[in-house]
């Protein structure tokens, strides 16, 4: 299966998902998938990823969305939790917010595009100090 079709099959698992409360664009989905549209006007395609890296901030939306979580480091948690982040080895990273405590998390190019496409606005965490890819 080539991530064409992972993202066919993303998109028709998050419309699928009855009752969700948060609002999710999948008129970047279309615009993936459908070559006629213009590139710019996808979100994903705005930024230039490659096809593993949205792959993998798909699949991140997806946990947000599938457990229902609301706040970033609740999905890192869960993905802590469940020990998955070998899927996440292109966006994944080591995050500091202070004291030089490295917490798992993903890169901040990433989470401003998953911020973007779930219209999340910022919170009032502490600031990251550092990012760092692993």
């Amino acid at each position: 299966m080539g991530w064409l079709d992972s993202l066919k099959d993303i998109k028709k698992s998050l419309q699928d998902q009855e009752g969700l409360d948060k609002p999710f664009k999948t008129e970047y989905l279309d615009e993936q998938i459908n070559p006629e549209l213009e590139p710019e006007k996808g979100v994903i395609s705005n930024y230039g990823l490659s096809s593993e890296e949205a792959s993998q901030v798909l699949e991140y939306i997806k946990i947000y969305k599938k457990e229902s979580l609301e706040k970033h480091w609740e999905v890192n948690e869960y993905i802590t939790s469940n020990s998955l982040w070998g899927r996440f080895s292109e966006i994944r990273s080591l995050n500091d917010h202070g004291d030089s405590k490295r917490i798992p998390g993903i890169l901040p190019k990433f989470y401003a595009i998953v911020c973007k496409i779930l219209e999340i606005t910022s919170s009032n965490g502490a600031p990251l100090d550092k990012s760092e890819k692993y």
